[in-house]
């Protein structure tokens, strides 16, 4: 019986029909193979037959982007199988594969969608972060591995995710569904978004500012996240003593104290530097 010869297998970027295959990169070692999908036999299995010494690998027209990292399982041509190795996946990786199969005479392609599923997690500090009132603090985020920001979704918020302190998502910042307590005071560190660096500032931080945050990042597959606290100090007016006299308790020495925040702690001493607090009475104005 006379040996057909396969003439060229080109497997590119494309559109098409398709199906979804779903990967997840480990390390360097990770490979997927791509196989053509939802077609019969006639469109997607060649009739078994031997490849000639014609076929070779043409690396020279090869994408750039893919050079090195692709190959075809040789050894599976006498059985009509083109399928493609692809090494070291990356999340760029992503998008529709066009598998075509070329004879002398026609040609037929399938297309099929690489969905790479990356792993990775949400650093945030495990201490609290404390900022003044009236300045601005830095609240910081970390993606692991450190891989850009760009094309994914940044999400940081207090109480509800439906109403953000600041969200970043199909490339650009969205202030119009920002919580309005914040507009205006918050800023995601863009030039940080290639090395995985998800950390914002905020701007004239306030007393109503403390309090939760969590920082949420999110890839078109999977989402992950991570909280931090947020604590804000301020120095309030000097504190200043006076002297009163009363017709019943004799001689009263009042020390007046406001504008600090937390609520400071009172203790008073003696000339011999004993504690006499608890001999003391204590008034709290909403002032402070």
């Amino acid at each position: 019986m006379k040996q057909k010869a396969l003439t060229g297998v080109d497997c590119r970027q494309g559109e098409g029909r398709f199906q979804t295959l779903m990967v997840t990169p480990a390390g360097n070692n990770s490979e997927v193979k791509l196989h053509p999908p939802l077609c019969n036999r006639a469109l997607c299995q060649l009739p078994s037959v031997a490849v000639g010494p014609a076929p070779q690998d043409r690396p020279e027209v090869q994408d750039g982007a893919n050079r090195g990292r692709t190959e075809l399982i040789w050894e599976e041509f006498p059985r009509g199988n083109a399928s493609l190795k692809l090494k070291r996946v990356k999340v760029s990786d992503a998008g529709m594969y066009t598998c075509s199969i070329s004879t002398p005479t026609s040609s037929h392609q399938a297309a099929l969608r690489l969905q790479v599923e990356e792993e990775f997690s949400v650093i945030v500090p495990d201490y609290p972060v404390v900022a003044m009132v009236g300045e601005d603090a830095v609240l910081e985020c970390q993606k692991v591995p450190d891989t850009s920001l760009d094309a994914l979704e940044v999400r940081w918020f207090t109480t509800s995710p439906r109403s953000p302190v600041h969200l970043y998502t199909g490339g650009q910042d969205r202030a119009e569904v920002q919580d309005g307590a914040y507009r205006g005071r918050t800023e995601l560190i863009r030039e940080e978004f290639p090395r995985g660096n998800a950390s914002f500032k905020l701007k004239m931080v306030k007393v109503s500012d403390a309090g939760i945050y969590t920082c949420s990042i999110s890839t078109p597959t999977s989402s992950h996240q991570a909280a931090l606290r947020l604590q804000v100090e301020g120095f309030g007016f000097r504190p200043w003593i006076r002297l009163e006299e009363s017709t019943t308790q004799g001689v009263r020495v009042v020390c007046k104290l406001n504008g600090w925040f937390p609520k400071p702690e009172i203790r008073w001493l003696d000339g011999s530097g004993q504690d006499v607090t608890a001999r003391s009475a204590t008034l709290r104005t909403p002032a402070g």
